[in-house]
């Protein structure tokens, strides 16, 4: 079935369209956001229309991913104080 999900064109940031704007629902059983198969977006009445079999939570939103991968924290030498196990005699 199809569902039609506003959203608000102020909050979609400018270097965003709202061609960009997809409506997700949370998935208990994987503990994450999965966007729905989208059918379309109203620009004139500000709607996501989106694909469903069931209903629960579910909110428009831009999904934007890092250009490339980065390091939350890096310490080189956040294993010097790690101990090398004895040898066992032969």
């Amino acid at each position: 079935m199809e569902i039609r999900l506003p959203y608000d064109p102020k909050k979609v940031a400018p270097t965003f369209d709202p061609k960009d704007v997809y409506t997700f629902f949370f998935d208990d059983q994987s503990s994450c956001w999965k966007a729905l198969d989208r059918v379309s977006v109203d620009e004139a009445r500000h709607e996501v229309v989106s694909l469903t079999n069931h209903f629960t939570d579910m909110v428009n939103a831009v999904l934007t991913l890092p250009e490339s991968p980065q390091a939350s924290s890096f310490n080189p030498t956040q294993i010097k104080d790690l101990q090398a196990p004895a040898r066992r005699p032969a």
